[in-house]
């Protein structure tokens, strides 16, 4: 039987080759799975640059399908427009109307933007807008 200090010895020993085997075991493993990856990623490529080219004559139905579409893009695209022209009418209505209380106000002779704070705050609020 050993003695403790020689067993406590054994056992480091043991830990430390244990520690070095897993080591050279994952450094192994790690060049296998990069090897597999590159393997992998080479074959895609072979396989990409030498993959023949699919054609096919579309369907009736599948050009009647791309011709829905378009239609309900080009339907959809005309209402955004409509939306827009809308919407730029409405700002051209509250710009005229911003120029011409800016003109009011000027004519009344507030002149910086403090004396026109100061009158539109005075007028009642139905007429702030």
């Amino acid at each position: 039987m050993l003695s403790g200090h020689k067993q406590r010895k054994k056992k480091n020993r043991e830990k430390v080759v244990r520690k070095k085997l897993l080591a050279k075991r994952a450094a192994a493993l790690r060049v296998e799975r990069e090897d597999k990856i590159r393997i992998q990623a080479e074959r895609r490529v072979y396989a990409a640059m030498h993959r023949k080219p699919v054609l096919k004559k579309p369907s009736e139905s599948e050009e009647i399908a791309k011709e829905i579409i378009k239609n309900d893009v080009m339907r959809k695209l005309e209402h955004n427009v409509e939306i827009l022209k809308a919407m730029q009418e409405e700002h051209d209505r509250e710009e005229a109307a911003r120029n011409e209380r800016n003109e009011l106000l000027e004519s009344q002779g507030s002149i910086n933007l403090v004396d026109k704070m100061a009158a539109l705050n005075a007028l009642p609020k139905e007429n702030q807008k």
